[in-house]
């Protein structure tokens, strides 16, 4: 594993990343070695109905579900992401590859303030992409 991983989080200061029990039914803290692909995490809003985003082919993507999702679910959110020493996260827990997993709660070694996305948000508007289609 990497000696640094990513969590991205809508709240600011945390002092513990906690585990916490999702769709896997594990208290996890998930994180991902990619601090972009964090990125896309910060918010949310909405989850997989919004906006689908992931890794393929080892490229980020976004997908909108509708004409605005991608807008709902970043525009104006903040939050932060966290830099976490990587020595108690595994691999290959999930189905997702991109994504890593904890049992532990963990103190951040750094976080950044993060306003997601907005920029990308409005290049790709100009640049005419519709909804349903990848945002790259």
């Amino acid at each position: 594993m990497p000696d640094v991983v990513y969590h991205a989080a809508g709240q600011q200061g945390l002092r513990r990343v906690l585990p916490h029990t999702s769709l896997h039914r594990h208290p996890w803290v998930y994180a991902t070695t990619d601090i972009h692909l964090a990125a896309l995490f910060v918010s949310k809003e909405g989850s997989d109905l919004s906006c689908a985003t992931g890794l393929a082919n080892g490229e980020l993507y976004v997908y909108e579900r509708w004409d605005g999702a991608f807008d709902h679910r970043y525009q104006g959110r903040q939050g932060s992401i966290y830099e976490l020493p990587g020595e108690t996260f595994q691999r290959g827990r999930t189905s997702f590859h991109g994504e890593v997993v904890s049992e532990v709660s963990i103190p951040p070694r750094s976080a950044r303030g993060h306003r997601p996305l907005t920029r990308f948000s409005r290049a790709r508007r100009r640049a005419g992409r519709a909804p349903g289609r990848c945002l790259r």
